[in-house]
């Protein structure tokens, strides 16, 4: 609801620079504040409502129960004889059925295609966490070992190469094998 125009709609219409109503103009802005007529309703009542307003609170929340019981109200017997020529028009009913087919498949297309990448992207994770890991683990014991060696000839290694590393550090062999083995 916006708070600095509380009113259920409101109506703008283009100007120029000077104020002065666009002439032939073919389009008029309709804002409808959706949220406000829960509002109006529970203050008002929907035996109140006039038919715009009912219009709008069956658009915001469909056909209750409440607004079926008001007989009296134009649009009320707008949206029955709608829905009574639905409900008889087999073909009618067809196209909803199977536009309803529709969408309930690209939903779970959808989801299928997100919970797929998901779990594509926690794969995806947990190789670099390991390469991370393993990479991390090499270069600390790079530094227990050879703490006065620079440490940037470990740098953009691939994952084999670490593992080779960190083998050849948890044996003991001598940094000159281990240099070789880099370049």
């Amino acid at each position: 609801v916006d708070s600095d125009n509380l009113t259920l709609y409101d109506t703008y219409q283009s100007r120029n620079e000077k104020g002065k109503l666009e002439k032939n103009n073919l389009t008029t802005r309709v804002y409808v504040q959706l949220p406000y007529i829960n509002v109006i309703e529970e203050y008002k009542g929907l035996d109140k409502f006039n038919e715009l307003e009912l219009a709008l609170y069956i658009f915001a929340n469909g056909i209750t129960d409440d607004i079926m019981g008001l007989e009296k109200m134009k649009v009320i017997g707008i949206m029955k004889d709608k829905m009574e020529r639905f409900n008889q028009d087999e073909e009618l009913r067809l196209a909803a059925y199977n536009r309803e087919l529709n969408i309930q498949a690209k939903n779970s297309e959808m989801k299928a295609n997100y919970i797929r990448g998901k779990e594509e992207g926690i794969e995806i994770g947990k190789e670099l966490g390991k390469k991370d890991e393993i990479k991390n683990l090499t270069l600390q014991l790079f530094k227990i070992k050879y703490p006065d060696e620079d440490i940037d000839i470990l740098a953009n290694l691939e994952v084999g190469e670490y593992e080779l590393i960190f083998k050849m550090l948890a044996s003991d062999q001598p940094l000159e094998e281990i240099l070789a083995m880099i370049k």
